[in-house]
């Protein structure tokens, strides 16, 4: 009920929020990765702010994008065919809660976690002709993205000595990407299509089980039997449990995002296999299917996305639990607010 509560509050912002959306935030997914740039042959916006909430995560996160058109006055937009260039750079920042929003709700226990980060892009637009003499539209984008990941967690491994089974735990690692989105607006459907690399320093507490540690214990007075419980740190006693780890991680992602003009360019299809590689683990492999909806007349930004994903297929991490329980995630993200601007 908590989580239903939430996205309804997200869905009443997201309707209530106003502004011209002339953006795609490529690669986003259950983590809330993604880079938002602006990527339609409209040309009147260069500044772009974006925030998002993800009940995926439970995070929210807040971008800002600006974009120079290179050698802007020898464009011609009479001809064809013809091309124009920019490059542009981006600032994010996105705070989550680590453990889950039902601990936030119920105990009041808050693990956070922050990630801040930039980026860097360099963009063609281009108009051709096809066989048929028609003008069609296309554009690519080459991005750099870097971010520092932080958080903060309760953990409890039960191999451990007594006194030590429970600690807290600060983590905070790097990541680097390089990405590419080619995208195709022929007129009948729309088509994205994108590969990355990056590397990250990660930790395993999103795959912990999560467990409330109390101290329960029985005696006898004599006169019969008593039980006494005592909280571990009440109002916060969620932990992870079982073998934390921190690892580097590199991670090949192919994306493709299908809008059908059948569907007026407001309903499109994203899916997203992946494959990571680690010491710490076997290659785990991933994929993801994302089903969103689109403000009418801008089929770049997703209003809302429902996500599902089956990740590390071949249970290289050695999860208890049915394949459902271990590998299936759903999640919701949907846009707070965005809108942009032209910069003269």
């Amino acid at each position: 009920m908590n989580a239903l509560r939430a996205i309804l509050i997200i869905l009443v912002i997201t309707y209530l929020s106003s502004g011209k959306i002339m953006a795609q935030d490529y690669f986003s997914d259950l983590r809330s990765n993604g880079t938002p740039v602006i990527l339609l042959k409209d040309n009147s916006s260069d500044i772009l702010f974006s925030g998002t909430g993800n009940i995926g995560d439970n995070s929210v996160k807040v971008s800002i994008y600006k974009q120079y058109w290179i050698k802007k006055d020898e464009f011609n937009p009479l001809i064809v065919p013809r091309q124009k260039y920019s490059w542009g750079w981006g600032l994010s920042g996105k705070a989550k809660v680590e453990n889950g929003l039902g601990s936030l709700f119920s105990a009041g226990q808050l693990n956070p976690g922050f990630t801040g980060g930039g980026y860097l892009s360099l963009s063609k637009f281009y108009w051709k002709k096809d066989g048929a003499g028609n003008t069609y539209f296309g554009t690519w984008v080459l991005i750099l993205s870097g971010t520092i990941n932080s958080s903060q967690f309760q953990l409890y491994d039960p191999k451990k000595s007594f006194s030590k089974q429970l600690f807290d735990s600060s983590f905070a690692g790097p990541s680097l990407a390089l990405s590419y989105v080619h995208a195709f607006f022929q007129g009948t459907n729309d088509v994205y299509l994108g590969a990355s690399f990056s590397y990250a320093r990660m930790n395993n507490f999103p795959d912990l089980a999560m467990v409330q540690i109390k101290n329960d214990s029985a005696y006898s007075n004599g006169a019969g039997l008593t039980r006494t419980v005592t909280s571990v740190n009440q109002g916060g006693d969620s932990y992870g449990e079982g073998n934390y780890l921190q690892y580097d991680n590199y991670e090949f992602r192919v994306n493709c995002s299908f809008l059908p003009g059948i569907l007026h360019y407001q309903f499109g299809f994203v899916i997203y296999p992946s494959v990571d590689m680690s010491k710490a683990y076997k290659p785990k492999y991933n994929t993801g299917l994302s089903l969103a909806y689109f403000k009418q007349g801008n089929p770049s930004t997703a209003i809302g996305a429902l996500y599902f994903e089956v990740n590390d297929i071949g249970n290289s991490a050695s999860k208890k639990g049915t394949f459902l329980k271990r590998s299936f995630k759903v999640g919701f993200s949907s846009a707070l607010n965005i809108f942009t601007a032209s910069h003269s």
